[in-house]
């Protein structure tokens, strides 16, 4: 979910694309993973109606710069994912 994703997304872009959702955080003032990047996850499953990327305030601990706005985002995500 956080800072491996780039190594892990780099491997799995060679394989067979999940049957799940997948939403992705990131911090808008990160500096080596951008926005651009974090879409290339949509590669990685056959949901891609339900793919998401949440972009917040912050850098690489944008989790914790804002964790009230995570928190809140974690809770709404999973009750739409739940939902399904």
């Amino acid at each position: 979910m956080f800072r491996a994703d780039s190594r892990v997304a780099g491997q799995l872009l060679e394989q067979t694309p999940l049957d799940i959702p997948i939403i992705c955080y990131g911090g808008d003032k990160e500096e080596k993973v951008d926005e651009a990047f974090i879409n290339r996850w949509k590669e990685l499953t056959t949901k891609h109606d339900l793919f998401r990327v949440r972009m917040f305030h912050g850098h690489h601990h944008f989790q914790s710069e804002c964790e009230a706005q995570v928190l809140q985002a974690l809770q709404e995500d999973f009750r739409k994912i739940n939902s399904l």
